[in-house]
C-alpha cells in the first residue's frame, strides 16, 4: 500500500481538476522514504540523503585542497555545513516545493496500491540532484576557491612598500627555491660593446726608460752588440674599464592605497556575507529550479 499525497485531497478528483496531475512535495517524498525505512527498507531513505550529500560535498571540506594561482599557496577548501544541514534546509525551508515529476499524469490513475510511483519520483527527484552537482561542481569549486583565499581588506587601504637591492653589473641573477632576495649565479663577459668588462691591459702612451742587458762580445759596437744599452719604451698597465659592480633593486608594493576604511569594511562585510548566502544561492539557483515546480503546494 502506498501514501495518499496532501494535493490528492484537494479538489483533483472534481469535475475541474480530475484530469490534473498530481504532484507531491519534498516533504512528503522524504516521509514516505522514512517510513519504508520502518517498516525495515532503508534503501529509499539512504538514497534521498545521499542526494542531500551531494550538496553537501561542495561545502563540507571533503574537496580537499587547491594551490591559488594568485599566491602560490595552498588552501583548504571551506567548511560551511554537512549533510545535516542540508537535509535540515530543505525540511525547513524547501519541504512544501513540488518535486517536478508528478506521481500521476492524471488524478483519474491514482490509486491507493502507489509505492513504485512513490520511488520513481524518489530516483527522479535523487538523480536529478546528483547529476547538477556532478555538472556544476568545476565552476562552483572557482567560487569556493575565490572565497577561501586569505583577504586583507586594510591592503586596500595602507601602501606598504619593501625594497631589496644588491651589486650586480651584467650578472646572472637567481632567486633560490624559498628565498626572495635574489643572488648572483655567473659573471658575463661582455656585455653589449663592452668587452671584458672587469679589467682589461691597455698601453698608456707614456714611455719610460728601459735597459736591456746583453751577453756576447765587446768588440762590436753595432746594436745589439753591446753588453748593454737604455731605449725608451711604452708602458702596459692593467685598467677597469667597468666598474665590478652595480646596483639592482626589487620593489614590492602591498595595498592600492585606494579605498578608505569605510570601503575596506564594507568590502568585508560583504565576503562574510557572501559565505552567509553561499549555500542558500548554490540550492535555489542551481539546484531547485530543476528539481522543483515553479508553484507551491502551500503559501
Amino acid at each position: 500500500m502506498g501514501t495518499t499525497p496532501i494535493w490528492a485531497n484537494q479538489g483533483f478528483y472534481s469535475r475541474r481538476g480530475r484530469n490534473r496531475p498530481i504532484y507531491i512535495t519534498c516533504a512528503e517524498l522524504y516521509n514516505w522514504a522514512v517510513d519504508k525505512a520502518n517498516a525495515g527498507d532503508s534503501s529509499y531513505l539512504t538514497r534521498f540523503e545521499n542526494a542531500m550529500k551531494a550538496i553537501a560535498s561542495l561545502f563540507d571540506g571533503t574537496l580537499g585542497t587547491f594551490v591559488s594561482p594568485m599566491d602560490g599557496k595552498t588552501y583548504s577548501y571551506p567548511v560551511i555545513c554537512n549533510q545535516s544541514d542540508i537535509l535540515d534546509l530543505y525540511m525547513d525551508e524547501y519541504n512544501w516545493r513540488l518535486i517536478t515529476m508528478p506521481l500521476y499524469d492524471s488524478a483519474m490513475a491514482y490509486r491507493e496500491d502507489n509505492d513504485v510511483r512513490w520511488a520513481n519520483c524518489l530516483n527522479s527527484f535523487c538523480g536529478r540532484i546528483e547529476r547538477l552537482v556532478r555538472f556544476t561542481t568545476p565552476s562552483w569549486k572557482r567560487i569556493l576557491e575565490a572565497m577561501a583565499i586569505k583577504y586583507n581588506p586594510l591592503a586596500d587601504y595602507f601602501s606598504k612598500e619593501k625594497e631589496i637591492g644588491g651589486n650586480a653589473p651584467y650578472a646572472g641573477i637567481n632567486v633560490p627555491e624559498g628565498q626572495t632576495f635574489p643572488e648572483i649565479n655567473s659573471w658575463i663577459a661582455s656585455n653589449n660593446s663592452h668587452k671584458d668588462y672587469k679589467s682589461e691591459s691597455e698601453t698608456d702612451g707614456t714611455k719610460i726608460p728601459t735597459t736591456k742587458n746583453y751577453t756576447t762580445t765587446y768588440d762590436d759596437a753595432a746594436t745589439g752588440r753591446l753588453a748593454s744599452y737604455s731605449t725608451n719604451e711604452y708602458k702596459t698597465s692593467n685598467k677597469n674599464e667597468i666598474p665590478n659592480s652595480a646596483y639592482f633593486k626589487d620593489r614590492k608594493v602591498e595595498g592600492n592605497d585606494a579605498s578608505s576604511p569605510q570601503e575596506a569594511l564594507e568590502r568585508e562585510l560583504e565576503i562574510a556575507q557572501a559565505f552567509q548566502d553561499l549555500v542558500h544561492k548554490y540550492c535555489e539557483d542551481v539546484i531547485n529550479t530543476e528539481v522543483f515546480l515553479s508553484v507551491y503546494a502551500k503559501g
